[in-house]
């Protein structure tokens, strides 16, 4: 996590209201300067992209960053997730007869950490339902929420496209069993998206 906290300038131990605050602030500026000439406004337009990754971040971790201990029931995935090994993650998710809010968290971590917004978004969506005061669901779901909802035509093809290659270069090669959920219905509703961003199928 330093290096989002050294992108958006703020201490690691900085609140949501100063993750925000600082967002805000660099974002204004940055745009700016983004429709400067040369290299400039190219560093800009950079900048902004990685701000973007970084408060996203930032915001996704916050509500881990104080309920984390190892008497957790899912320590293990925790810090396998934190180790970015997502295969392994997921193994130990799979395993799990009982999936309760805190499982739907972690699994929608793991589908963030793939890029797969639509999936991570959907999970803690079931989270909070069936935990409404589940507040490391309801804080990731608020930035999640806050970047998707300056999406665009670009994001989506991203999101198609890696999902496209684990497809191809997963070691299963059958994503559709991650999770116990299926992602055909998520393609369709990118798909969908796209279409009505480029004028209507």
């Amino acid at each position: 996590m330093e290096k989002y906290h050294k992108t958006l300038g703020v201490e690691e131990n900085a609140t949501r209201e100063e993750i925000d605050e600082q967002y805000q602030i660099l974002k204004k500026q940055y745009t700016e300067k983004m429709f400067a000439e040369g290299d400039e406004g190219a560093k800009a337009a950079n900048f902004l992209q990685n701000l973007d990754i970084a408060y996203q971040d930032a915001i996704f971790y916050l509500g881990q960053r104080d309920g984390e201990s190892q008497g957790s029931k899912y320590f293990e995935v925790e810090s396998t997730l934190k180790a970015g090994n997502l295969e392994k993650a997921q193994t130990l998710l799979d395993k799990y007869e009982s999936r309760d809010s805190e499982w739907h968290y972690y699994q929608s971590n793991l589908f963030y950490k793939k890029n797969w917004f639509t999936d991570s978004k959907k999970q803690l969506e079931i989270s909070l339902h069936m935990d409404p005061s589940n507040e490391k669901s309801k804080t990731a779901l608020e930035g999640l929420e806050k970047i998707m909802q300056g999406d665009n035509v670009e994001k989506v093809q991203l999101e198609q496209q890696q999902r496209k290659q684990y497809q191809q270069n997963g070691p299963q090669g059958n994503p559709q069993q991650m999770g116990g959920m299926g992602c055909n219905c998520c393609d369709c509703l990118c798909a969908s998206l796209l279409c009505n961003m480029c004028g209507g199928c």
